[in-house]
Order: structure tokens, then sequence, then C-alpha cells
């Protein structure tokens, strides 16, 4: 069994610095004289986009090829500048951030607290490259007014974004006298304890506990610690304080907790929003090198274990952003798949290309600072496949993780319902394979009901009659996660509320041959239905094909190939009848197809299997 399939869209090696040039060069074309980026579909800057993509041409200029090192200096230069313009001007009109429907209304609101940690990481290395030129810069960095030209407060994970670029503004020794104290950087630091953080558990909370911003508030905290001990060593004004032994624990239990929400292929858990947008696995990047420097022989806190720990992280997060680079120069993609931009499958109202496709690369881009240089080398050498475990998250998350070899499996028992069902929402199969169930399928036509694969059920309906599918009836746990023997898997109890039939008992085991999942509805032994949502067409040119055998009388095999990748779906069960839906269909990794199987027999129960053939 082959576990290193690789379906990138570029030949040759892939490194982080090969990666960042080809993915700000994506952008070549967008660039107005000012210096702003603009976005491929709309032609207008959106958000944060400038002041990231001037960040990625900043470290390219730096570390890239000599011979383009002038040309992105000065384009880094140039939208940094553009990035200070909105900084000086609070006043001043906001860039576009949002898509009010199908028409192209375009709204915009203030993220300028976005810009500071991607002005100051840029200023730190242009400073080196023109001393001249970023001395300018410096004075109209002493300037700004923080935090008056910022949106949002702490405990709010855009301010986590700004307190990380006034922490580095203060231990670079650049906060003017307007600036504020080190005393008020603490209390600042305090709000997000005080409030949303559960330090021992590595978990940032905010409404639907999306996975997405746990990580992205953990990630600028641990900027402001690395800046709070920079300016203790270097006697520029200390800002931790009270909270410098919370803000380590939160470190060391979100590194735990980044381990085990990243699937086999590098990407990130589902949960609530934003968890399919490409900066998810910039951000990882950034998360994990700013780890492995820290844990590195000469790092602050040397530790061998978690410094190849985060390194091996790190090369899954890399192999999965390398799937976001589009085919033909296309712009990079702001999401984890690489349909064309007027496309927009996988975005949510206030994504677009100019924003968090940059985003993702300033985060590749602060990555390369911090050392990580040595990627996958795909395809020869494939980024590795997490070790086996088994993560419980328990109240208030209620979300189950299983990775053992090529093989990741997320449970959400408790999904937002305007996001994803309940249920098995994550399968992955390592990284570089294009193929993998993430994030629920829903239709845009009916954009409020989710689909994951599992039972379905009849109800005793002639045909093709209505069904009740349990991971949309807003199912609530029994009790916790029960680990099964040798945390091989879990098995999940859950009622839905107000129906003494509504109970559905899931269980879920991986081992060497796959995935293995039991289903069963206690006092429902009508007619069965499988439905199995799946990737059809992530953009690459290759799509998924499917075809069915059925090797003994009580089992159907579903073959789904995409490319040179090779996944099987074994049902315990004859079928009937199988429907590929009309659909349309989709999810944040692209276009999607649905089989309804009718299953023959009746019975409260139904088994089925996963395997990578190839």
């Amino acid at each position: 069994m082959s576990t290193s399939t690789v379906t990138c869209n570029r030949a040759g090696t892939i490194t982080p610095l090969s990666l960042l040039r080809d993915g700000i060069a994506s952008f070549d074309g967008w660039l107005d004289d000012e210096g702003e980026l603009l976005d491929p579909v709309f032609g207008r800057p959106m958000q944060y986009g400038t002041a990231y993509h001037a960040l990625g041409r900043a470290v390219l200029a730096a570390y890239g090829p000599a011979a383009e090192a002038g040309a992105h200096a000065e384009r880094a230069f140039r939208g940094i500048e553009a990035a200070l313009r909105h900084l000086e001007d609070p006043s001043g009109q906001a860039n576009a951030s949002g898509v009010m429907g199908p028409d192209g209304t375009l709204s915009a609101m203030n993220h300028r607290d976005f810009f500071w940690p991607a002005v100051m990481r840029s200023w730190r290395v242009l400073k080196s490259i023109d001393a001249a030129r970023a001395s300018g810069i410096e004075e109209r960095i002493r300037a700004v007014q923080v935090p008056e030209v910022f949106a949002k407060q702490p405990p709010s994970n855009w301010a986590s974004v700004w307190l990380a670029g006034e922490a580095m503004r203060r231990a670079d020794g650049l906060a003017g006298p307007q600036a504020p104290s080190p005393a008020q950087l603490e209390a600042w630091i305090g709000a997000f304890f005080e409030n949303h953080i559960l330090a021992e558990r590595g978990l940032y909370q905010e409404p639907g506990h999306p996975n997405s911003y746990c990580l992205f508030t953990r990630y600028h905290l641990a900027v402001i610690l690395e800046a709070a001990e920079a300016a203790e060593a270097q006697r520029a004004g200390g800002f931790a304080g009270r909270w410098k032994e919370e803000l380590e624990t939160l470190l060391l239990r979100g590194f735990e907790r980044s381990l085990a929400v990243q699937l086999s292929d590098g990407s990130l858990a589902s949960a609530h929003r934003s968890t399919g947008q490409s900066w998810t696995l910039g951000c990882q990047l950034a998360y994990f090198a700013e780890l492995m420097a820290r844990f590195a022989p000469q790092g602050t806190a040397p530790d061998a274990k978690r410094h190849e720990q985060a390194r091996a992280a790190a090369r899954r997060a890399l192999a999965a952003l390398a799937m976001c680079q589009r085919p033909e120069g296309a712009p990079f993609s702001p999401v984890q798949n690489v349909l064309e931009p007027r496309r927009r499958i996988g975005y949510e109202a206030y994504t677009f290309d100019a924003n968090y496709s940059n985003l993702a690369l300033g985060f590749l881009a602060c990555a390369v600072l911090d050392g990580f240089v040595d990627g996958p080398i795909l395809p020869e050498q494939p980024a590795p496949a997490p070790p086996h475990r088994l993560w419980n998250d328990h109240d208030p998350l209620w979300r189950a993780l299983i990775h053992r070899g090529p093989y990741s499996v997320h449970v959400n028992a408790f999904p937002a319902p305007v996001y994803d069902a309940a249920g098995i929402v994550d399968i992955t199969f390592g990284p570089g394979r294009g193929f993998a169930w993430a994030s629920s399928v829903f239709s845009p036509l009916e954009p409020r009901r989710f689909f994951n694969p599992g039972l379905a059920r009849r109800d005793g309906e002639p045909g093709l009659g209505v069904l009740t599918v349990p991971g949309q009836q807003d199912p609530r746990p029994i009790g916790p996660f029960e680990p099964l023997e040798d945390d091989s898997g879990v098995r999940l109890t859950s009622r839905v509320r107000g129906d003494p039939l509504g109970i559905w008992d899931l269980t879920v085991r991986v081992d060497d041959d796959g995935i293995h999942v039991s289903e069963i509805t206690p006092g429902r032994t009508g007619p069965r239905t499988m439905l199995l949502p799946y990737l059809r067409d992530r953009g690459d040119g290759q799509q998924v094909r499917w075809t069915v055998s059925t090797p003994a009388p009580q089992t159907t095999v579903i073959h789904f190939t995409h490319a040179a990748e090779q996944v099987d779906v074994r049902i315990d069960a004859a079928a009937s009848a199988i429907i590929d839906l009309p659909g349309p269909f989709q999810n944040r990794r692209g276009e999607c197809g649905m089989l309804r199987l009718e299953l023959a027999g009746e019975g409260p129960e139904l088994s089925w299997h996963i395997a990578i053939v190839r």
C-alpha cells in the first residue's frame, strides 16, 4: 500500500522558499503603482492583503534569488508604505471586506488590526536591505497611534494580531512617547487569560470554538511571548510580567492541541468557520516554525523531541499548502481547492484571493524568518504522517480525532449547525493526496443542510422516500466519548432531543487496514440507506471517478480514484440501487457528488470500512 502519492500542481521540488516565490509571483499582475494589491476578481484592494503580500516580498528580497532581490524589495517597500497610509489615517476609507450577495455588492470595515505585525516584520527585513529608506518607515512606525487606529480590543482574536505587532514594536525600541506602557500591554495580555483561554487545555475560546481562530490567536500570543522575552533580555521594558507563566503554559499545551487537530494531510480538522481557508495551513506553518526555533538546541527552551515534532508537523502543513497552488500560474488559492477564483467554491463572504491567499503566504514568510527552510522535497521525500494518537476533546468541544499511519478521522459531536453536520466530518489519507473527506458537504440550493458519509433511514417509506439522517437531527452526546481498547478509536452515543427513538450509537476504529465504522439506531429496524458524499473536482484537472463491485453477496464496494490514488469504501450490505445525485454539492475542498445507496435487508445497524488501495 502506498501512502505517499503526490498530486500537487507544480513539478520538481517544494521548499518553503520555492512555494513562497511561486505564490507571490502569481499576483505579479495585480499590484497598482501605489503598492496596493488588487483582487483578481473585483479589481480593488481587499482588507489586509497588501501588508501580507509586502511581507512575502520582503522575505524573498532577503532570502530568494539574488537576481530578483531588487524588484521584490521595491514592491515590499511600496506595499508597507501603502499599509502605513491606512494606519496613519484611521478615518480613511477601509478596504473592501465582504461580498453582500451574488450581485457583487461589497461591504467595508476597519481591518487595520491585521496590518501591524506584517508591517513590523517587513521593517525588520527591509532595514537590512536599504537602511536609508527603512529609516523613513521607522519614524512613521513610531508615530502610529495604538490602540486608537484599531477596531477591536482584547480578548478578540483580532486584537491578538495588533498586540503582537505592538509587542514587536516595543521589543525593537520603536515605541514612541505616546505608545502604550508595559503595564498597559500586560493588562491587554491578561484580558485573554481572564476571559477566553483555558491555558491547561491549550484552548482559546470564541463562539463556535473554531479550530482556526484558536490556532490564530495562540500563534499571535506566542509571538507576544517571544517579543516579551526579547524586550526583557535587551532591558527594553518587560511586559509579560504577571502572565508569563500562563503564556508559557498556553504555548506548551497549545502545541499538543495543534499536533492533535492537524489531520494527516497537513490540514486542520474542520470545526466552525474558516477551517477550509489556506491561511490555516500557513498559520500552522508559522506556529510550528516558531516552536521549532524555540525548542532547537540554540533556542530559548531546548527540547529535542518537541523540536522534531514541530518540524514534522510543519512539513505536513507545507505539503498541504503546496496543494493550494493553482495550475498554470493562476493566483494562489485562499481556500483548500484550486478551482478558478470566479467559481468561489469554499469561500466565505469575507474571503478574497487578494487578502486570504496573501495571509497564507505571509504566514509562510514568517516560517522562513523563523528558520523553516527544509520542507518536504516532493515527491521524493513526502512529509511524514502523524504518529498513532487518539485526541478526546470533551466538554465544551465534544470532538475526537484518531490518527494512525496515513489515516486521520475527526468525529464532531457538537458542530456549529451552519458549518457542519454531526458525525464523521473529516477523513484524510496522508500528505500530498488530493482526495479526502474534509468538511461536510452541502448544496447551495439548501445551504443549511449538511451531509457526512454514513447511515440514513427511510422510516418504512417505499422507493426513494424521505430520509432521516442522524447527523442532521441535532444529536447531543449522552456521556463522553468512550475510548476503545489501545486508543484505536472511540464510541459515542447521542440522542435527538425530544425523540425517544432518536438514539445514534457511532463507533469509529482505525487500524493498519483502514477505518472501521459501526452505526446503530436502536428501535429503528426499517430500510437502510447509506449517503456517501465525495469530492468530485478540486480544480487540479483530475476529476474523481467511482466504480462499484460486489465481491461477496452481502458486500458493496465503491472504488474512488483520483489520478494515481484509489480509496475503497466497503459497505457490509448489498445495494439494490446506487444513485449519483445531481446536486449541485460542494464543500471546502471543491465540487462534490453524493451517492445514495439503497441497501438490501433491514435492521438497526450498518458497518462500513474505508481503506487506501494505492
